[in-house]
């Protein structure tokens, strides 16, 4: 679970300052945060 506190992301007993640097943290490589969360819309399919 990640816990926002004083706009910092908590997670495993980690503070970190962005949404991006913990999914890093998470996956082990650099990675968007709101894509690895799934907090962005999907764009819509273009039609052929």
């Amino acid at each position: 679970m990640v816990d926002i506190v004083d706009g910092e992301y908590l997670y495993d007993g980690q503070t970190f300052k962005s949404i991006s640097g913990l999914a890093r943290h998470i996956v082990g490589y650099q990675i968007s945060g709101p894509v690895f969360f799934k907090l962005t819309g999907q764009k819509a399919a273009k039609e052929a």
